[in-house]
């Protein structure tokens, strides 16, 4: 229920597709965010990146009803936040290129061309591609993120919290961290 997932027949084929709370509900079961939300931009407002700290801060006037673009905003329980946006340009490119739904025999009666359902599909692109970029998610979660979004073998379920293990934080020494940043320590001569 409630957005999470759905079947969507391709074909004679039923697959499972994730919707929005599903993505949120997985990035959710890390326990690492702090919040996660995704806005939209209307035309006449635009994003203004500080570039000093990556931030963006949200400028302009709205002049109008017409979404631009949409952008997730998230912040992690160790302070660590990042914006990400995608135009609508952008999503519906990249909808192009990788939903079937979008494309496919079936796709006038796709989410993409529903009015109603569109905005849902287009702030779900922004979720997952922000957050596979710059998120986290538990390993077998995004496994089954992986499979669903590839169509293969996924049956519906997704994992137990309880049968999850949860990522371990990796720690190295000084020296580790200097040397892969590049920096070699000075030869004693």
């Amino acid at each position: 229920g409630q957005g999470q997932a759905w079947i969507i027949p391709y074909g004679d084929v039923a697959t499972f597709q994730i919707g929005y709370k599903g993505v949120y509900e997985l990035a959710l079961r890390t326990n690492q965010y702090r919040f996660i939300n995704v806005i939209d931009i209307y035309e006449g407002e635009e994003v203004v990146e500080n570039r000093m700290t990556g931030i963006h801060m949200l400028g302009g006037k709205r002049t109008g009803d017409k979404v631009i673009a949409r952008m997730l905003y998230f912040q992690l329980v160790s302070g660590f936040e990042k914006p990400f946006l995608m135009t609508t340009e952008e999503i519906e490119a990249h909808a192009k290129r990788y939903s079937k739904a979008y494309t496919g025999r079936n796709s006038q009666k796709s989410k993409w061309n529903d009015p109603y359902e569109r905005p849902k599909m287009e702030r779900k692109t922004v979720l997952i591609n922000g957050l596979r970029k710059w998120g986290r998610f538990n390993t077998d979660d995004l496994a089954t993120l992986d499979q669903i979004e590839s169509e293969q073998g996924w049956n519906g379920e997704l994992p137990n919290p309880e049968d999850t293990t949860p990522p371990v934080a990796v720690t190295h020494t000084e020296a580790e961290n200097l040397k892969a940043l590049g920096f070699e320590p000075d030869e004693k001569k």
